[in-house]
């Protein structure tokens, strides 16, 4: 009588449970990236880069408009630095800081799901749009002070609606990343 011969050989106590990924043979070299993997996250990690600097250059006179309009409306003269008026402006800026964390909590899962039906890019452009409009925004309410009251810069966080905010921008680049280097290359 014949007996089946193994075709795998017997687990050990160092063998993995799950084997290799797709029966491919695992020589322990890292798999390479293509040229359009790469070029790819390139591209993603300078957007990111370029985004955040952008974000960074416009806060110093952001912050300094925002001293001026306030300084105006409380008629203090030459003397912005006073306590009212660094009073409201720190008001100003850290409200709208708590405010502008609520769409990103309230919506990174709705459009993390929303991701994986429809994929990364189309979610990311939504989170640029939006993240522009709210930009757009200040800058309206900013222009239009007389009319406009300063506080309504709070309110300029509704846009993030529109893909989730950064905080769901910078989770789908993260995962582009991810879906582009291979699992032996992170």
């Amino acid at each position: 009588m014949l007996t089946p011969q193994a075709t795998e050989e017997e687990p050990t106590e160092q063998a993995p449970l799950l084997g290799s990924r797709g029966g491919a043979v695992q020589d322990g070299s890292p798999t390479p990236l293509s040229h359009s993997h790469l070029r790819l996250l390139v591209l993603v990690c300078i957007s990111i880069v370029a985004a955040d600097f952008g974000n960074s250059l416009t806060l110093a006179p952001q912050i300094s408009i925002f001293e001026s309009l306030i300084c105006r409306r409380i008629e203090a003269g030459d003397d912005c630095k006073s306590a009212d008026v660094q009073a409201e402006l720190a008001l100003l800026i850290g409200w709208k800081e708590t405010i502008d964390q609520l769409p990103g909590i309230i919506f990174a899962l709705p459009y993390g799901f929303a991701a994986d039906r429809i994929g990364r890019k189309p979610i990311l452009v939504l989170c640029l749009i939006g993240l522009v409009l709210e930009e757009v925004a200040i800058r309206l309410v900013c222009w239009w002070n007389v009319a406009l009251p300063l506080r309504m810069i709070w309110a300029t966080p509704v846009f993030q609606i529109i893909g989730g905010g950064s905080q769901t921008a910078t989770a789908m680049a993260y995962a582009m990343i991810t879906d582009v280097v291979p699992m032996d290359r992170r």
